[in-house]
Formats: structure tokens, sequence, C-alpha cells
């Protein structure tokens, strides 16, 4: 995104060399604008929640829809969608501030990840067939292999497949839809430093949760869950607090 400065003075992220490809104005033209900042929206969204543009940068409209080869509008758009899911602000005379996140958003977002994936773990124990399960298993193997002494990028998305198979299998588009949402927050706490679990704990905790989705035990599928978000829970906490 634009190098432009905060209120505090911190950069933003530096401008791409060129536009991804279907972002490419030359390429959507004729589109309708919603769809348009649709993509634009998935484009900034990505890039906060990654960390390529951190908290404290200034998203400028103008900047934005010359780095992306798009018109202004489906990018105040997508600022403005941006702005409702608390990820950006409104600045006065300079543009969309990147939010920064606190520690008390961090205890929010565990907070709702426990209600919301406690949730889909108790209904996804009554729903899940033999094909669910086995494609569950599967996710946890790969895990298994990918798995050593450090967190990194690819099991991380193991993880988040895990958990979202889980969410799919609860048969709830409304719970599903709460998932994948603070999924983009729990994303963005790798942004601000907090350091991610030993994978070894976190295989063992997947498992205990697999077993009891495996026995359609509703209540241990529930509380395995709840302990797990715990866990990652008091890890962020203490890695802010140290």
């Amino acid at each position: 995104m634009s190098r432009s400065r905060s209120k505090s003075g911190t950069e933003g992220a530096p401008a791409p060399r060129s536009a991804p490809a279907e972002l490419d104005g030359r390429r959507l033209a004729g589109r309708k604008s919603g769809g348009l900042a649709e993509r634009v929206r998935g484009h900034v969204y990505e890039q906060i929640v990654s960390g390529a543009v951190k908290p404290g940068s200034i998203l400028q409209i103008a900047a934005v829809a010359e780095e992306l080869g798009v018109s202004r509008t489906p990018v105040r758009e997508a600022l403005l969608s941006l702005q409702q899911s608390q990820l950006v602000s409104v600045v006065p005379n300079q543009g969309f501030l990147v939010c920064t996140m606190s520690l008390a958003d961090v205890r929010d977002i565990y907070t709702m990840r426990a209600v919301l994936e406690g949730a889909t773990a108790e209904r996804a124990a009554r729903r899940l067939n033999d094909a669910d399960l086995k494609l569950l298993a599967e996710v946890n193997e790969l895990s298994h292999e990918v798995a050593a002494t450090r967190y990194d990028i690819e099991f991380d998305r193991l993880c988040h497949d895990f958990h979202r198979k889980i969410a799919n299998g609860a048969d709830s588009p409304r719970l599903l839809a709460g998932v994948e949402a603070i999924f983009g927050d729990h994303m963005r706490l790798q942004s601000i430093g907090v350091n991610p679990p030993d994978p070894q704990i976190v295989m063992a905790e997947h498992e205990a949760i697999y077993q009891a989705l495996a026995a359609h035990d509703t209540v241990a599928a529930r509380d395995r869950m709840e302990a797990h978000i715990g866990t990652l829970h008091r890890l962020a906490v203490a890695t802010l607090t140290d």
C-alpha cells in the first residue's frame, strides 16, 4: 500500500510494483463497482491481516486506487466496509488509519473464539459423518508431518483448516461466518508480535478435540475446544504483558 505517514509518523508498507492481476483496472473495465469494491476490500484485508500493512499506517484513497489501477469509488467503498469491521478508522484530511490492537482487544478475540468455536464443536459432534471425520483426520495427519520445533506458515494454514472443517461440520452458516471473521482478527495478532504456541501442544489439543468429535461426544467436544482456545489466549496475553 502507500508509503504515506500516520499522525504519529509511522510509515505504511512499501507500494507494490504493480497491481495484482485480478485487480488490474484495465482488465476489470466495465464491471460493476460493487464487485470491484469487494475485490479491493479482499486485497486490502489480506494486506492488513498478514501484517504487510502495519497498524498505525494511513491508507489514502487516491494512493490505493493508483497502486491497484482502479478508480477511487471502489476503493472508498472497500475502505468504508473495512471501517465497519473495525480494521480501519477515518482520520479527517488524511485517510484511513489501520487500527492497532490493545490487550483488551486480544482478550475479546479469544473470548469470542471460545464461544463461537465451542458452539461449532458441540454442533459438529452431532452432525459429522464418517467422510467428514476422515477429512478432519487427514488434516491432522498433514499437520503432524509439517510440525517441527516452531510454528510456521504451512502449519498455521493447516490449523485454520482444522478449525474451519469443524465449523463447516456444524452446518450453521451464521456460526461459520462468525468463525471466518474471527480468524482474520487472529491472524492480525501475528503482526503485533504475539508469539505462536508450541506446535506439539497444538497437535495434542487438536487430537483431543478430534477424538471427542469422532465419539460424537458433544460435551467433551465443546470442553476440549474451549480449553484449546484458552491455551492460545493465555499465551497471547503472556506475550503482550511480558
